[in-house]
């Protein structure tokens, strides 16, 4: 089956319609940016990629923060959609 990497955040409303990031009738997220769907899905809510160009200097920020505020934190990412802290800093927190 074909996939398709999304390229935002995106949601549906209470009738099924897929709506964008600050919609207030969003109800539900259907996908964040960078997650891998099936093609076949995201045609059938009405997805379609933004035609917006970025640069690196305007790119929105990804879902992940890529780090951590707690000083020594050894943060590594994300697995399974749950933030991975590691290291000294985070003991006894």
């Amino acid at each position: 089956m074909a996939k398709i990497i999304t390229d935002r955040r995106v949601y549906l409303d209470a009738d099924g319609a897929l709506v964008e990031h600050g919609d207030p009738t969003a109800a539900v997220l259907w996908s964040s940016a960078g997650r891998e769907v099936d093609a076949e899905a995201a045609d059938q809510v009405g997805y379609e990629p933004s035609t917006q160009t970025t640069t690196t200097d305007d790119a929105p920020e990804p879902d992940d923060p890529g780090s951590c505020p707690v000083n020594g934190c050894d943060y590594s990412g994300t697995a399974r959609g749950l933030a991975i802290h590691t290291g000294a800093a985070h003991k006894g927190s």
